[in-house]
């Protein structure tokens, strides 16, 4: 049997290709061998004893499974990830030069990144957002400030994406609510307009000098066409540059704002998932977790111990 010790020296020829061969950087380096460390600990807790090359080749998917399932309860999943492709790639030297043999172990994947959590603004920046808009217009096209504001106004409004909210017309508009035929999927939803809302978007189509016929887009582009939602990504990133407002702010940033300022305000997370138009609840329990943190964040900068 290979003893602990040509395996550390395996360990130590691996730590010098990286070095003079794939001249990685020192901080790769060491995270490498970090990786490494992990691994035959894992092994040594694992198998009971100390890891040897004859460990590494009688190795199975299903043990580099269980070190998957060991890192993700004490690490975040990039650093799961960034442990598993270190991991990978000293099984994949040892098998390039001959002390492995060839090994299915080499055509794992490594785990799925998580999506990224929204993020949401503030309300003070929402508000700053929504009042900016009424500021920038011109006497002769009021009518384009009223539609910017109209715009936010429904976006934080309603958690509308902004294909919906361009896709919306006059007569999916009854009364307090908007129907919604063609969201993501092709889900249609009935959406809730706060008074605010509706007062937005009246007053955006009594000063609209375009026709706006019942079966057509509402929101309509300084000639009349359909507005397109490169022009109101460009609006909404002029407006956050000329008050300073962070690069978060965006037409998207509005929907996830919504969700979470409710969440936030005590409301149901089942309700959010039908305002949203999310098929699956696990979807709208991202924003659970994004309230989560940001508990933590006021946490550890409010406690005197933190």
């Amino acid at each position: 049997m290979e003893s602990t010790g040509e395996l550390s020296q395996h360990l130590q020829r691996w730590s010098a290709h990286l070095a003079q061969q794939r001249r990685v950087s020192q901080h790769t380096l060491i995270a490498y061998q970090n990786d490494a460390r992990l691994f035959v600990a894992f092994l040594t807790q694992h198998h009971g004893a100390m890891p040897t090359l004859d460990t590494l080749k009688s190795l199975k998917t299903t043990d580099l499974r269980a070190f998957l399932a060991h890192l993700g309860t004490e690490q975040t999943r990039s650093s799961v990830i960034r442990h598993f492709l270190g991991v990978k790639n000293f099984l994949r030297f040892l098998v390039n030069d001959g002390t492995l043999p060839d090994t299915p172990l080499l055509t794992m994947r490594p785990p799925k990144a998580g999506k990224p959590l929204p993020r949401a603004l503030s309300p003070q920046a929402v508000t700053a957002l929504r009042d900016g808009a009424l500021e920038e217009h011109d006497d002769e096209e009021i009518w384009i400030t009223a539609r910017n504001h109209a715009l936010i106004v429904l976006l934080y409004g309603t958690g509308m994406r902004i294909s919906e909210a361009l896709a919306l017309c006059p007569r999916d508009i009854q009364g307090t609510t908007a129907r919604i035929e063609r969201g993501k999927g092709q889900k249609a939803r009935d959406v809730p307009l706060l008074p605010a809302v509706l007062h937005a978007v009246d007053d955006y189509t009594k000063r609209c000098p375009h026709t706006l016929p019942q079966d057509a887009p509402l929101f309509r582009g300084l000639r009349g066409k359909t507005w397109q939602a490169a022009s109101a990504n460009s609006i909404v990133r002029t407006l956050r540059r000329r008050y300073n407002l962070p690069e978060t702010a965006t037409p998207h940033a509005l929907r996830h704002s919504c969700a979470t300022h409710l969440l936030e305000n005590g409301a149901d997370l089942r309700a959010i998932q039908e305002l949203l138009g999310h098929k699956s609840l696990n979807t709208t329990s991202r924003y659970t977790h994004l309230n989560a943190e940001q508990l933590r964040r006021n946490f550890r900068a409010a406690h005197p111990r933190a």
